[in-house]
């Protein structure tokens, strides 16, 4: 869940945050088609991806809004995942 979270907040690898990227609208996923960075069909798995994970981002911030830090938040989604015995993929599924 942490990984999860650090991509959307802060980037991987050097590259941009989610959250910085999606703040521009969708006009980061045209530059990365035309610049050969993802063909067409990456960018439609990306934007699919982006929809899935934005139930987890949604439920980290909620509970940040909620008190708790960041590292308690990403903490507390994920021990309630393990507790369910369900993967990220489940999780995105059971969110709403």
């Amino acid at each position: 869940m942490n990984a999860v979270w650090q991509e959307f907040k802060y980037g991987i690898n050097g590259g941009p945050s989610i959250e910085s990227l999606t703040k521009m609208g969708t006009c980061w996923r045209t530059y990365y088609k035309e610049n050969g960075i993802i063909d067409l069909p990456k960018k439609e798995r990306v934007r699919k991806r982006l929809q899935r994970r934005a139930k987890i981002y949604k439920a980290i911030k909620i509970r940040i809004e909620n008190g708790m830090t960041e590292e308690e938040a990403v903490e507390d989604l994920e021990n309630d995942r393990v507790a369910k015995g369900f993967s990220v993929s489940r999780l995105q599924e059971h969110l709403k």
